[in-house]
């Protein structure tokens, strides 16, 4: 998936699940050029979370925890730092801004395999 964040830059993220692979590619056949999943929804963990409470389970999500629950699933892939840091969106600060001129990039064929690879020795 090529995401946009805030500023307007641009990440490619792969789709490792193949139901929501199937379905991003069906959505982004049917929206064209449009938004693939539409504008961000500040209410949509409440609306998740009433879902829940409604069902009786009572949990609370987070947005910063998620990311950072990701972000951490990202680090044990042992990806290469370049990898990783482009994944997560994570030049947004200037440090980070200078110091990707000087990283290799990584075509999405190779983040798919360098993905595969560290899978293999994963026990999960």
């Amino acid at each position: 998936m090529r995401l946009v964040n805030r500023e307007g830059r641009q990440r490619i993220v792969p789709a490792l699940d193949i139901d929501a692979a199937e379905y991003l590619f069906t959505r982004a056949q049917a929206v064209g050029s449009d938004l693939l999943i539409g504008r961000a929804d500040k209410n949509a963990l409440n609306r998740a979370q009433e879902h829940m409470r409604r069902r009786g389970v009572n949990i609370r999500f987070s947005v910063r925890a998620l990311r950072y629950l990701w972000l951490v699933r990202l680090a044990e892939l042992a990806l290469p730092l370049a990898v990783s840091l482009r994944m997560a969106d994570t030049w947004n600060t200037e440090v980070f801004i200078d110091v990707e001129r000087s990283l290799r990039a990584y075509s999405i064929q190779d983040t798919l395999r360098l993905i595969d690879y560290s899978k293999q020795g994963d026990l999960k």
